[in-house]
């Protein structure tokens, strides 16, 4: 076994972003060592994945990029051995890696992001053999094990990634000495595979549910492609969310890749390595987006280094260590195979609405009142001093579907929309203001947009915690069609909104206040007067208009009693919909 290597620094350049989707661009092009400074035959490892195996990690930034681990006093020491003696970032001339640029490994250059697993995963390599190492990576952002990836064994059409990871490789090696000048033209083996990916998978049940029997295939198919019958092979866990994820396609992406690795049939060849330790909340990371582990670059470095000492001990070395296990078990928290209705729902005044063709929308009369607006410790007390009322469902397809008749309005609806009681969607405030007129004209009512306070006043129907029901999410699924980390595309009632009604009301009878869509208020954004507590209207003028509720594809703070959204006013999206309100 060697010592590390480190050469003449590059300079640190890197362009930090979260891309969900494309192929790579690179910050900067490493140098090209001239001379090969590793034994031959060249021991070449394929890097394969989507976005996360591109690379999200930030290098510099505040808390969670590299650069901050490696200059914090509570990490430096873990980490010291990634700078030089100068301080600058190590550059590995025995280790090559293959990702749109060429070139000796060292800190950025090979991912979109700042840096992936290619790091980790090299420099436990490069430490362990005498060999020139080279990494050719293969990742492409936003694609799936049963799409894109998908091997031959497992029927249907083989997927272009997969048959590109095969051929490209083969091509890439064809070319090795015009790519690495240093190349001492001595030969090459095909090393290992290290595979990290799941994402896309676990946005859907059914993809979810065949994701084992993907991988085992996979592994089999790329080995015969290949003509390396054992061809050692490192499943890097899609362990986003760490210990706490909870949402069963998430976990059950993460118990096919363990059951995948320890099949029988690939005892000693292939090994799965818990990447749930790694995860550092937004709070410690440079981004919050609730995917790419939040663009922490010590998570990347972490997952790399966990797969490179996996791949070490299947190559004969040091075992690598034992893949930790949840050090807060939680038990199942049990939920009831029924629904219960909430304690108190209040018998309210009804409205109904003839909106003709005998199709009618239902309103329910919203009590005057006093309440906290906004989120815990910035709230205010406002006054809500007329009744008024408010449709009990989201507008619904039909209903929208008689306005778009009579009056020719442009309406390009989602294909998504097909049965009657879905919610409208891609309605924009420009056209929810059309709705409202159409109905004031046809009803004799005025009907309009609630404003902010109306709808958070409804939503909060008498409570002062973050839903209407209480403080706990996990009871939110009860309540709301909302994005538990990815929907559910292979659900039965609808592959993204679901019917109005379909989950419980509030205490004053109102459905889907919590997710679904997107709710269209009357006010435009920004903050209000501290004085303006008086049936509130907010800024008298602005940009963009407030959304509220959150959506179905969105998470559960999104989808708090008290969380803002905005929207441009001429923006069709497909989370876009509408609650009507009308004055008593």
């Amino acid at each position: 076994m060697k010592t590390k290597r480190t050469s003449q620094s590059i300079a640190l350049s890197a362009v930090i972003g979260l891309l969900a989707l494309g192929a790579h661009a690179a910050p900067q092009a490493p140098s090209t060592g001239s001379v090969q400074v590793g034994k031959s035959p060249v021991k070449v490892f394929i890097l394969a994945g989507q976005s996360n195996m591109d690379g999200q990690g930030a290098i510099s930034g505040g808390k969670g990029s590299l650069e901050f681990v490696v200059k914090d006093p509570a990490t430096a020491a873990r980490y010291k051995h990634l700078v030089d003696k100068d301080g600058k970032w190590i550059v590995r001339d025995d280790v090559w890696c293959s990702y749109g640029d060429k070139g000796n490994l060292t800190v950025g250059g090979y991912a979109t992001g700042g840096i992936g697993p290619e790091l980790g995963i090299g420099l436990e390599l490069g430490n362990y053999l005498d060999n020139q190492v080279l990494l050719v990576k293969v990742a492409v952002g936003g694609t799936s094990l049963a799409g894109p990836w998908r091997p031959p064994s497992s029927g249907g059409t083989t997927g272009w990634l997969y048959s590109n990871v095969v051929f490209g490789v083969k091509e890439q090696l064809q070319n090795l000495k015009v790519d690495f000048p240093g190349y001492d033209g001595k030969g090459y083996e095909i090393a290992g595979f290290c595979w990290h990916q799941g994402w896309n998978d676990g946005c859907n049940s059914g993809t979810a549910a065949e994701y084992e029997k993907n991988m085992v295939n996979f592994i089999k198919d790329v080995r015969k492609d290949l003509g390396l019958t054992n061809l050692p092979f490192v499943i890097g866990g899609s362990g986003f969310g760490g210990w706490d994820q909870k949402n069963t396609r998430r976990l059950s992406i993460m118990d096919a890749q363990k059951k995948a690795a320890e099949r029988e049939e690939f005892k000693g060849n292939v090994l799965y390595v818990e990447t749930r330790p790694f995860f550092r909340p937004k709070e410690v990371s440079p981004h919050a987006f609730g995917y790419h582990w939040n663009g922490n670059g010590e998570t990347y470095y972490l997952i790399g280094e966990g797969m490179g000492k996996a791949m070490v001990e299947l190559l004969g070395g040091p075992k690598a260590p034992a893949n930790a296990v949840n050090p807060r078990p939680q038990k199942e928290k049990k939920r009831s195979s029924t629904r219960k209705a909430p304690v108190a729902v209040v018998k309210l005044p009804e409205l109904t609405l003839d909106l003709g063709n005998k199709v009618t929308m239902k309103l329910l009369k919203i009590p005057a009142g006093k309440f906290k607006m906004g989120p815990s410790g910035h709230q205010r007390e406002v006054t809500i001093s007329k009744p008024f009322y408010m449709g009990q469902y989201e507008v619904t397809a039909e209903q929208f579907e008689r306005f778009v008749k009579e009056t020719g309005a442009d309406w390009r609806k989602s294909e998504v929309s097909k049965r009657s009681d879905h919610p409208a969607d891609r309605v924009c405030w420009d056209l929810a203001q059309e709705f409202c007129k159409w109905m004031s004209k046809k009803t004799g009512r005025t009907v309009t947009l609630p404003t902010e306070a109306q709808w958070e006043y409804a939503c909060r129907a008498g409570s002062t915690t973050a839903y209407c029901f209480g403080d706990d999410a996990d009871d939110l699924p009860d309540y709301a069609h909302f994005d538990m980390d990815g929907w559910d595309g292979s659900a039965k009632q609808s592959p993204q909104f679901a019917p109005v009604g379909s989950f419980l009301p509030n205490q004053w009878g109102l459905y889907d206040m919590h997710g679904n869509m997107n709710e269209c208020c009357q006010d435009y954004s920004g903050d209000y007067s501290p004085t303006d507590t008086l049936d509130p209207k907010g800024p008298e003028k602005g940009g963009r208009r407030i959304m509220r509720g959150g959506s179905w594809s969105r998470g559960a703070d999104d989808a708090r009693s008290d969380a803002r959204g905005t929207v441009r006013p001429g923006i069709c999206g497909p989370r876009e919909g509408l609650r009507v309100v009308v004055a008593e």
